[in-house]
């Protein structure tokens, strides 16, 4: 039980599941999150977050995640604008936040690490913040854990945005963070992926 919600928590038998861990409301969806995913990672597909990274001048991207960024910017030729100006204004409502005294962040769907990171801009004005990354993306996590792994206050956990309160219950999350202060929760280019019904 955490809070009044139950939940399944469960350990990956396979050393090579990732998350070793998962937690879930539904027996069904706890089973799927442990099972070996043989292409976890295919260059050959395109990846949401390495096509950001794309539009915002990355370079943990592929060939697949430029050719796709290449159809988005041929129906909309603003994106990489957009996805310009969408990381500046998160920059700076993190900044603003934090100058308020809000030293807790969970960044919601947080892509791969682009500077300026929410743990870096938040500490420019509050250096006791701490920043939980979540995403669902195996990569994302895998960049956000070596990048970050120097870097105390900081949290990368997997996470789907379909399903949050298996994100806000996490037990890992919910031991970093104190829910009984508040925490800014950053949303940032996330939410037109999900239908409007």
């Amino acid at each position: 039980m955490i809070g009044d919600r139950l939940f399944y928590l469960a350990e990956a038998a396979a050393e090579q599941v990732q998350p070793r861990f998962a937690q879930s409301q539904d027996i069904g969806r706890l089973r799927d999150r442990l099972r070996v995913r043989e292409a976890e990672f295919n260059p050959a597909a395109p990846s949401i977050a390495r096509v950001y990274d794309f539009l915002l001048g990355g370079k943990d991207n592929f060939a697949a995640d430029r050719d796709q960024a290449a159809r988005v910017l041929e129906v909309f030729p603003h994106a990489a604008d957009l996805a310009v100006q969408a990381r500046r204004f998160q920059a700076r409502a993190v900044a603003h936040v934090a100058k308020l005294g809000i030293s807790q962040f969970l960044d919601a769907g947080c892509g791969l690490p682009t500077a300026p990171n929410t743990h870096e801009t938040a500490r420019s004005a509050r250096p006791d913040a701490r920043v939980v990354y979540v995403d669902n993306d195996a990569q994302v996590l895998s960049h956000a854990r070596n990048l970050l792994a120097a870097s105390g206050g900081v949290l990368a956990a997997a996470g789907d945005l379909a399903y949050p309160a298996e994100i806000v219950y996490d037990w890992r999350v919910r031991a970093f963070l104190d829910f009984h202060q508040p925490v800014c929760l950053i949303l940032a280019m996330t939410m037109h992926f999900f239908p409007l019904d």
